[in-house]
């Protein structure tokens, strides 16, 4: 145990202080949000029954802020929705019962929303002969994208969620941004790294900006999309890690 003696010690992160070491993150169980976008008990009781195990960290599966990210092969929560908000605070308070950090993932899962119409960050033409239906997003839309995250940052944290987690990885819109292979705009938010990195530094911004500064915000992020060249890849990331740090996040 000598080893794993920090393990079990309390860690600062940002305002917030967790009790151990431990996290459970985000992921998709594949059940729990009902056709409505709402989180269902069995979702909640799945999570409390994590919290019994005493993490220091728990994070909720991804969730959408805006209707053109959702995937149509699953539900999951419409965080652009005040509806679904009630059975979000019901889950939190559970969580909170067992003396855990609870942080909400928000996503807009781009072309997971195939094969409806999906926004990427520039038209694909490999995809387009496939028959798959995408187009380019407009600066509007991006705008739009922009204030959606800080919109549904600032409603979590209003139902007591501790901090918030953006989804930048695994191919979801912000990746795809971040991407070359599928962002060749030739405006501010393609072409040259600092370009392809602007959507997410704004999304951060407005979150931030909605969420205040007690409330950590973090970034998830993958250190290679596995799709060769032109593929999002680890020099990528470790350039990218200290223009997060600046901007007050975690990543």
């Amino acid at each position: 145990m000598e080893k794993l003696k920090y393990l079990f010690q309390p860690v600062r992160i940002g305002p917030m202080e967790v009790k151990n070491r431990i996290v459970m993150p985000g992921m998709e169980p594949g059940f729990g949000v009902d056709d409505d976008g709402c989180v269902t008990p069995q979702y909640t009781e799945f999570l409390v029954e994590r919290a019994q195990s005493q993490p220091g960290m728990i994070m909720t599966g991804s969730a959408q802020v805006h209707p053109l990210g959702l995937p149509p092969v699953m539900n999951q929560v419409h965080l652009w929705d005040e509806t679904v908000f009630p059975s979000l605070q019901e889950m939190v308070r559970a969580v909170h019962n067992y003396d855990v950090k609870f942080g909400a993932q928000l996503n807009h899962g781009g072309l997971t929303h195939l094969p409806q119409p999906s926004v990427c960050p520039s038209v694909i033409p490999e995809m387009i002969q496939a028959g798959l239906p995408v187009r380019e997003a407009s600066r509007e839309e991006i705008k739009e994208y922009v204030k959606a995250f800080g919109a549904a940052a600032e409603r979590c944290v209003g139902v007591g969620f501790d901090f918030i987690e953006i989804h930048g990885a695994h191919a979801y819109l912000i990746n795809t941004f971040l991407t070359p292979r599928y962002n060749r705009r030739a405006d501010e938010y393609g072409g040259s790294f600092d370009n392809r990195i602007r959507f997410l530094l704004e999304v951060i911004r407005e979150v931030k900006r909605k969420v205040g500064d007690g409330i950590p915000v973090g970034v998830r992020l993958n250190g290679d999309d596995f799709i060769g060249e032109g593929g999002w890849n680890i020099a990528d990331l470790c350039k990218l890690a200290p223009i997060l740090e600046k901007e007050g996040v975690i990543t």
